[in-house]
């Protein structure tokens, strides 16, 4: 008890997709890859270059 709002949700993030580097030869695996923010983190994926299962 007693916990503020701050404390129950963490700050935004502040790293975006843009600053992922190029993963050309990374093979990176991504569960619940089909729906969500799974399959929004393999579409980032895809577009640098990673093979991504």
């Amino acid at each position: 008890m007693g916990n503020t709002l701050s404390q129950s949700f963490p700050p935004k993030s502040q790293f975006t997709v843009e600053q992922i580097p190029d993963l050309t030869g990374q093979v990176i695996i991504v569960t619940g890859g089909n729906a969500g923010v799974g399959r929004e983190t393999c579409k980032a994926l895809l577009n640098k270059n990673a093979k991504v299962y």
